[in-house]
């Protein structure tokens, strides 16, 4: 990591912060065009801030997380997504030569499981660029930036995660098409239960594509019947029904596992979690790994805590998720 140059003032210039984000419904079909339910997370953070260094010092972007540091000229392919977001930011708005700043970046979100750590760490860093250099931009601008460095991360990113990060919002999203925003009217007790194994996104998704292509008219019917089920998803939190919520839910993750993206760690959560009363469990993300999202309903969340740990997650946390 680059070394601090000096004293550096104990007060940020400018600061940027972005929620985490969990998908209920619509994993992998959203990549192919079908619906997908996403909502903000915003007990988990990313958090960008901006400290002025010397004259002459230019960028350094200090991902404390990956313990790495770049120089925005030298362009870390590590940091490559950061050093996007910086540098698209900065050209939007009008700046004509790179600023003397050293940029920290830091997340609460676990990396690769499904959670978007990476696109709330650009949108935050977009956020404090912009306020650094007095520029405004609205959600969806700030979306569009993170979605060049979400291409760096996944390859082929279906623009799910940049839209609900930026807007901070639940939403239900399909490529082509603006996101519809919605508010919940139901309080979703909500566990996430980490499986202890991060399963990169671009790899699950490649390795989806080519049972796609190996089976066309099978796969796709699978596709489209996720996002009728996100559809359904979405209605069930705007009625407020939790029993239409639970049910979609579960038929999500059986056809995720008919999509072979599930796991035996993943279904030993569910497995566990079912059977100490939750409504729904189900994988969230990619799958293979990553995070299992659990529906408690009105099963006491202690309990269902305590029978995750047992039987093998690494971690179990709430979801701040009430919207109603």
């Amino acid at each position: 990591m680059s070394p601090a140059p000096g004293r550096l003032s104990p007060y940020p210039l400018t600061v940027g912060q972005a929620p985490a984000k969990v998908i209920l419904a619509g994993e992998h079909a959203v990549v192919y065009g079908h619906a997908a339910v996403a909502v903000p997370v915003r007990s988990l953070t990313a958090r960008a801030s901006i400290a002025l260094a010397p004259p002459g010092y230019g960028t350094v972007i200090v991902a404390e997380d990956l313990g790495r540091a770049s120089r925005l000229e030298d362009g870390d392919p590590a940091l490559q997504a950061l050093v996007h977001a910086v540098r698209t930011t900065l050209d939007q708005a009008g700046a004509q030569t790179a600023p003397d700043w050293i940029i920290q970046v830091r997340s609460e979100i676990p990396i690769g499981r499904g959670m978007g750590s990476g696109a709330a760490v650009a949108c935050a860093l977009v956020q404090a660029v912009a306020r650094g250099q007095q520029w405004h931009p609205d959600a969806s601008q700030i979306s569009d930036i993170v979605f060049g460095s979400e291409q760096y991360l996944h390859g082929t990113p279906s623009g799910i995660d940049n839209a609900v990060i930026a807007h901070a919002q639940p939403l239900l999203f399909r490529q082509g098409q603006p996101p519809y925003f919605f508010a919940p009217q139901l309080d979703m007790p909500l566990l996430m239960a980490d499986t202890g194994i991060a399963a990169p996104t671009s790899e699950v998704v490649k390795a989806v594509a080519r049972r796609r292509q190996a089976d066309p008219s099978g796969i796709e019917k699978i596709m489209a019947e996720i996002g009728t089920i996100s559809l359904e998803v979405c209605a069930a939190l705007c009625d407020g029904d939790a029993d239409k919520l639970a049910f979609s839910m579960n038929r999500n993750q059986d056809l995720l596992r008919d999509l072979g993206v599930s796991s035996p760690v993943i279904e030993r959560l569910i497995q566990a979690a079912m059977a100490t009363g939750a409504q729904a469990a189900k994988l969230t993300g990619a799958g293979m790994g990553g995070q299992v999202l659990v529906f408690a309903g009105n099963t006491d969340s202690q309990r269902l805590q305590q029978s995750l740990l047992v039987a093998g997650a690494r971690a179990v946390f709430p979801l701040a998720l009430r919207c109603a």
